[in-house]
């Protein structure tokens, strides 16, 4: 008979993960990753619904294969919503490309924070509010985790973490917000049931599955449920990746309009409040076009005029907009690639660093801050970050699956199981202050920068 397993399901970008769990031990048997394949998207940041349920019905077969399966959860990238076309279904991301319109945010603001969100154009909402209302006859009322869960079970369903920077959600009633979903044109029946991400939403109706009665969990959107994965760990969980984010889980989160911050109900009692940015390795990755490498040739202790503020997505928190762009300063006639790949290291660890400060009036400042990404393994990059913040930073192993991981653990709960998985701290890296007085430099030029695109 095969093992019995609970899974776990991180719905990202640009791969799918699950994350294998053994329901007596909590161990992690084994992580698997499937790409969506070349060219998947359309438009960026928009990709047909039907890469990702081929994709994700192949990796559930194939797993279905390899062990008898009690549970299912997952995670997906938040922030995504529907549009309807003839030739099927697309799935807007976070990045999809999307015109700010500053004249509308006043009235939006109010539905936007209680939501648990900010104006600004990577929410859902946001671009519901913005568009033309006939535009807006073709686009659902949710996002890709809703249409998974639906494919698999029959019910239309979501978490709490989900919905709220869908931005149509009350975060702290836990409720769709009636007024603007009527506003929009939407009919608040045709709105998912928003439960808790441990409450069984069904079982697997699939061909060749239905019998086996898998019970499906929503799980967390992507942040909230890596943190859930190393919540055993600690409660300050930052991403180091294309994006970056740091969040914590609060029972005190900070809904005023000049926090900053954004505010996701976790579940019944908790938040999940914290910060993104959009602009991480998806810097470095833009350098590279010039032959810049970030892992070599970095003035880590040598500090140079040249500054960078890497704005080429908008920029969130702390600031809240879209239309900040990528900025050097201080440049001089001898500098070349090691000034400027150096400035644009800075660069990120210091916005990094400005969003764990934000955060820092909700938690204890010798929080231990568990880092994840493939940032992490930019050794210099660490380095910087080590140097401005007070957090000792833990560094996990696996943690490329920390997001499954959470997952498995909603899962496992529906499920009745009480899944402790097994986390290894390979590394600690104690704050040394070395760049605490860059850092002050940085963010009071950033400061000025800023009134330029204002």
């Amino acid at each position: 008979m095969s093992r019995g397993a609970i899974i776990g399901f991180d719905v990202g970008t640009s791969s799918l993960k699950a994350a294998v769990a053994d329901p007596e031990t909590g161990k992690i048997l084994e992580g698997r990753t499937w790409s969506y394949g070349a060219g998947s998207e359309v438009a960026p940041g928009v990709t047909p619904l039907r890469i990702y349920m081929e994709v994700f019905s192949a990796a559930l077969q194939e797993l279905h294969r390899d062990y008898h399966i009690l549970a299912v959860g997952m995670t997906t990238q938040m922030y995504s919503v529907l549009r309807k076309t003839p030739d099927g279904d697309l799935v807007y991301q976070w990045n999809s490309l999307w015109d700010r319109r500053p004249d509308l945010e006043p009235e939006m603001a109010d539905f936007l924070i209680d939501s648990g969100c900010r104006p600004d154009t990577l929410y859902p909402g946001y671009k519901l509010y913005t568009m033309d209302p006939e535009m807006r006859k073709e686009f659902l009322p949710y996002g890709l985790k809703e249409a998974l869960i639906q494919y698999l079970t029959g019910n239309l369903a979501t978490d709490y973490a989900t919905a709220s920077p869908f931005g149509l959600f009350d975060a702290r009633k836990r409720v769709w917000n009636a007024e603007i979903i009527e506003k929009l044109g939407f009919d608040l029946a045709d709105l998912p049931d928003a439960v808790t991400h441990d409450t069984p939403v069904g079982t697997i109706t699939l061909d060749g599955m239905k019998d086996d009665r898998i019970v499906v969990a929503p799980g967390l959107g992507d942040g909230p449920s890596a943190s859930l994965g190393c919540l055993e760990a600690g409660r300050l969980c930052g991403n180091l990746g294309t994006s970056m984010a740091v969040r914590t889980v609060t029972e005190h989160p900070d809904f005023s309009r000049e926090g900053g911050l954004w505010n996701y109900a976790f579940d019944d009692t908790y938040y999940a409040t914290g910060g993104i940015s959009s602009n991480s390795c998806t810097v470095f990755h833009w350098m590279e076009k010039f032959s810049f490498d970030s892992r070599t040739d970095v003035q880590l202790y040598d500090p140079h005029e040249v500054r960078f503020f890497p704005w080429l997505h908008g920029e969130r928190v702390p600031y809240w907009n879209s239309s900040l762009r990528g900025t050097f300063s201080g440049i001089q006639i001898g500098d070349g690639p090691k000034e400027f790949i150096g400035a644009a290291v800075r660069a990120v660890a210091f916005t990094y660093c400005g969003m764990v400060r934000t955060l820092d009036k909700l938690i204890d400042p010798q929080e231990p801050m568990i880092l994840a990404g493939g940032g992490t393994n930019i050794r210099p990059l660490m380095e910087i970050i080590a140097g401005c913040t007070d957090h000792p930073i833990h560094l996990l192993e696996n943690e490329s699956y920390l997001g499954g991981t959470g997952s498995a653990i909603s899962a496992a709960r529906a499920a009745g199981i009480d899944l402790h998985p097994d986390l290894t701290i390979t590394e600690i890296m104690e704050p040394t202050h070395r760049f605490r007085d860059e850092l002050e430099q940085w963010i009071g030029e950033a400061e000025k920068t800023l009134k330029l695109y204002e």
